[in-house]
């Protein structure tokens, strides 16, 4: 072999390992790349730092009844204790004492249709979520007028409680009460019918412009209507009479 060709085939030699030298690195490098992508791994969720919020208080068995036979858009405005069923199961009012709100449902039951309508109308008003002190007390007079007139002046054209009133005045030692006195004797209806005088008279926003006009309040009008309650009560079951 000449010196030519043993140069020749060095040379081929030398530049094939370079080439083979090159490919190496590159590999190399290739791996490199590949091992220090981050790897996406599934890792368990932590625990949240909120504190939950604390359980439900308990619903009296009374408050879950008046829910769940009336979903009214106000008892979302309204503390669950204050609320109750009213008398027609219809609406919700304000609650009051139990054997209160029996006394005058069972009145209302007991009465006429017309002075039961007004008694209605009294109590809706009076212990309704939105309270109507000067509706409340006018219709316990009507509820009282109801009752009184029929039973004092039946045959008067345009009776009031005034007219009814004033009719009790000067027949007042004829009425008496199925309650005794002290002697045993049946006691006289005068404190009935300053009872009566009480509601006709309190009612101050009855005319405008006088100098004892003023606006009914809401504690004028509960008074008014238990005692408008309590007339009907007394002429409905004849707890008072007339005398000959």
């Amino acid at each position: 072999m000449t010196v030519e060709g043993f140069s020749y085939i060095l040379g081929e030699c030398v530049t094939k390992a370079k080439v083979a030298k090159r490919s190496v690195h590159d590999f190399a490098a290739r791996s490199s790349v590949r091992s220090s992508t981050p790897k996406w791994t599934s890792r368990p969720c932590r625990p949240s730092s909120v504190t939950p919020p604390p359980p439900p208080r308990p619903v009296r068995p009374d408050q879950r009844a008046a829910v769940d036979k009336l979903a009214m858009p106000e008892m979302k405005q309204i503390r669950p204790p204050a609320a109750q069923v009213n008398e027609g199961s219809d609406g919700l009012e304000r609650r009051v004492d139990e054997t209160v709100v029996a006394a005058a449902h069972f009145t209302i039951a007991a009465a006429s249709a017309n002075a039961s309508a007004h008694l209605k109308a009294a109590w809706s008003a009076t212990y309704g979520f939105h309270p109507d002190p000067e509706k409340a007390y006018s219709q316990a007079v009507k509820a009282a007028e109801a009752v009184v007139i029929p039973a004092t002046i039946p045959n008067a054209g345009t009776p009031t409680l005034g007219t009814a009133l004033k009719h009790l005045d000067d027949t007042a030692a004829k009425w008496t009460t199925v309650l005794d006195d002290k002697t045993g004797n049946p006691a006289s209806a005068e404190p009935l019918i300053g009872l009566i005088r009480m509601l006709w008279q309190g009612q101050r926003d009855r005319h405008a412009g006088g100098p004892t006009s003023k606006p009914t309040t809401q504690e004028a009008a509960e008074a008014a209507v238990h005692a408008a309650i309590l007339i009907v009560q007394w002429f409905n079951s004849q707890a008072v009479v007339k005398n000959p």
